[in-house]
């Protein structure tokens, strides 16, 4: 499947997260993962910087690590993004991530903000796409994750575990996995939906009924109580769900000329002395996407599709 979008351009970044590893010594590894759509301008080095909750910020310095092309296009299409970070005349959509990376030392430059009980990474970039139809055209763009040192002083987050999908069949059933893994830690996760973030406490605005727990037009057959939820299970499926559990986001987009954005939270949860769970940290995968009409219909796959 050879896929050709016609959408408006679209200004960087169009999806982010933040991760963090711990190294050693007081000392955590952090990177910032953006996406852009090729067809917009370059994308500048982004705003990463760290805030304690209640307290001060600080401005980071990132250095940009790596440019990857990730368009999901047939092999006989090439590279869509090239030369990288620049703006391509192609019609079709095409995608590239943008590592960026830098390292926080609690035990030197930034050990006033060690005996912090909660930190806040944020990265940003100027700004949405005007041609979102959802709302939040034109916000600042801004996503954040949460460290819990007053919890635990050497948790890794964990991370994402395939890029982002950024382009949805119009009319076709959609299964997206937002799934993380901590193999670090091994701390328990869960997935739910949250708020696009204009700053650390910023939220972006939504229209026509949407919000962050209906971002998109999923099918609602004629008739279909709505009070009932949605149903994941049926054929195609009906609403929007997202699994706590597996991180899966099964729905039908239902408006083939509709770009919006959607915000995931992977909440970390580990046992404390009394057995008891509490979460010791939270990552967010923001990203805008296209629903499309695609001339291809998707293979039904039989036998078991998920298991924990």
């Amino acid at each position: 499947m050879c896929i050709r979008d016609s959408h408006a351009f679209s200004a960087p970044p169009i999806g982010a997260s933040i991760t963090y590893k711990y190294i050693g010594n007081k000392k955590f590894e952090i990177t910032a993962t953006l996406y852009r759509d090729c067809r917009g301008t370059g994308m500048s080095a982004p705003t990463l910087s760290m805030m304690c909750v209640g307290g001060n910020s600080k401005n980071l310095t990132p250095t940009l690590m790596n440019i990857k092309d990730i368009t999901p296009t047939c092999q006989s299409v090439g590279v869509l993004c090239n030369p990288p970070n620049t703006t391509i005349s192609s019609g079709s959509a095409a995608i590239e991530e943008h590592i960026y990376a830098d390292t926080i030392d609690f035990g030197g430059s930034e050990s006033s903000y060690y005996s912090c009980g909660t930190i806040k990474l944020g990265v940003g970039n100027c700004c949405r796409n005007g041609a979102i139809t959802t709302g939040a055209a034109g916000n600042y763009f801004w996503v954040t994750c949460t460290m819990e040192l007053g919890k635990i002083k050497t948790n890794s987050s964990p991370v994402f575990s395939y890029p982002a999908n950024l382009i949805a069949s119009c009319n076709q059933p959609l299964y997206w996995s937002f799934i993380a893994k901590d193999t670090i830690d091994n701390d328990s996760l869960s997935y739910s939906f949250t708020d696009p973030l204009t700053s650390y406490t910023g939220k972006t605005a939504w229209g026509g009924g949407f919000s962050s727990q209906l971002p998109l037009t999923p099918y609602w057959p004629t008739g279909y109580d709505k009070s009932k939820g949605p149903k994941p299970d049926a054929n195609p499926p009906i609403g929007i769900y997202l699994d706590p559990v597996s991180g899966m986001l099964i729905t039908t987009p239902s408006n083939c000329n509709e770009m919006s954005i959607i915000a995931i939270a992977v909440k970390e949860w580990r046992k404390d002395t009394t057995g008891k769970y509490i979460q010791i940290g939270e990552i967010v995968r923001d990203l805008q996407f296209f629903s499309q009409t695609v001339n291809n219909t998707t293979p039904t796959l039989s036998g078991t599709t998920q298991y924990s």
